[in-house]
């Protein structure tokens, strides 16, 4: 095992459906596992072209030995792709532990809650043997005690940010991947220090365009800043790195593993799960909350379930009256190659706004 400054180990994991609770209660620090724009060519060895390029990347990092120092992963049983990659992980690296978690299509029944705390007994006995600390109710507790500190102050500082640009796009989406791979009890401190220093909203803030990100993983912040060059800034987000990570909390007085299993099942749910209405109205209740003037969906290409849902979604937030815009991306998408697409939709939004004024906020 490879041990940070804390002196445990880590252990990777896919998804917002991994409960990080049960890593941490067993000792290890959650490290969760991201892409880079690097060029793949290992990966297409085991996975095919349509493959999206966020499971290529991520697999390409770890042939080129970019996570050896993980003890092991877990990954759930989310999108097709996340299903059937877990076997080419458990064939060609070499960690000590692999576990693949079961996540139940439909979440919101009782059925699909009882099925999903037995998935969580298992990943717990299944850790337990390799674990650096036993795992108990009361380890539980501490960590999910831990872990909705850290989520409550990433939901604070993201409302911050909807009205200021004393943290942009770029940088909140930096401090979520720290944040990834940090000691939570270490990054609950780093994360106070930012909400401290994020300023209140100043007029000239007032005249940027509003911006309202779709999607599931974006591995390239340059892309993030395109958006946010000139006269935009993103105030809000339904993102898989975003806010379907942070805004959630367990409940503390419940039995730990059933809290957990409910509320990961509850929280807002990703296009793989059902029923998705719940989550459009709350991207849509956000939209109002932060006066979003225009709505971006960047969509990793080959990411079959956002690519089915977005055309029924995309009607939905515009006869809501938001503008759309599709960015068909990879990880290794240049981003000048969406500028002019880019600024167009800018130049719709800034005119739209001279005629109609800005909304007030919900």
């Amino acid at each position: 095992m490879v041990y940070n400054t804390t002196g445990r180990p880590f252990l990777g994991y896919f998804c917002s459906y991994v409960p990080v609770e049960i890593i941490t209660a067993a000792g290890f620090v959650p490290y969760r596992l991201t892409g880079d724009k690097k060029a793949t060519t290992l990966a297409y060895s085991y996975v095919p072209p349509n493959c999206c390029s966020f499971q290529r990347s991520v697999l390409e990092r770890a042939l080129r030995g970019d996570f050896d120092f993980l003890t092991g992963i877990v990954i759930p049983q989310t999108c097709d792709v996340m299903r059937e990659i877990f076997d080419v992980w458990e064939e060609y690296t070499s960690y000590a532990f692999y576990h693949r978690l079961a996540v139940p299509l439909r979440v919101n029944t009782p059925a699909a809650v009882d099925f999903f705390e037995e998935e969580l007994v298992k990943l717990t006995t299944a850790l337990s043997k390799i674990s650096p600390r036993k795992i108990t109710g009361e380890t539980l507790r501490e960590a999910i005690v831990t872990h909705n500190r850290q989520r409550q102050l990433l939901q604070k500082i993201a409302k911050t940010r909807s009205f200021s640009t004393g943290l942009s796009g770029r940088e909140f989406m930096e401090l979520l991947f720290r944040t990834f791979r940090t000691p939570p009890e270490k990054s609950i401190s780093q994360l106070e220090t930012v909400l401290n220093s994020v300023p209140a909203e100043q007029a000239e803030e007032a005249e940027k365009l509003r911006f309202m990100v779709l999607g599931s993983v974006i591995d390239n912040p340059e892309i993030i800043s395109l958006l946010e060059n000139g006269s935009g800034m993103i105030v809000a987000d339904d993102l898989c790195y975003g806010r379907r990570f942070y805004r959630l909390q367990v409940d503390t007085r419940e039995e730990p593993l059933k809290a957990l299993a409910t509320t990961y099942l509850r929280k807002i749910n990703c296009p793989c799960k059902f029923p998705g209405e719940r989550r459009w109205e709350a991207i849509l209740e956000e939209a109002q909350r932060v006066s979003v003037d225009g709505m971006v969906f960047l969509l990793q290409k080959f990411c079959d379930t956002h690519r089915f849902e977005q055309p029924d979604l995309e009607r939905k937030l515009t006869a809501s009256g938001y503008p759309v815009l599709v960015l068909e991306i990879e990880n290794q998408t240049a981003p000048e190659t969406l500028s002019t697409r880019v600024q167009a939709f800018t130049e719709m939004l800034a005119t739209r706004r001279s005629i109609t004024g800005r909304k007030e906020r919900g």
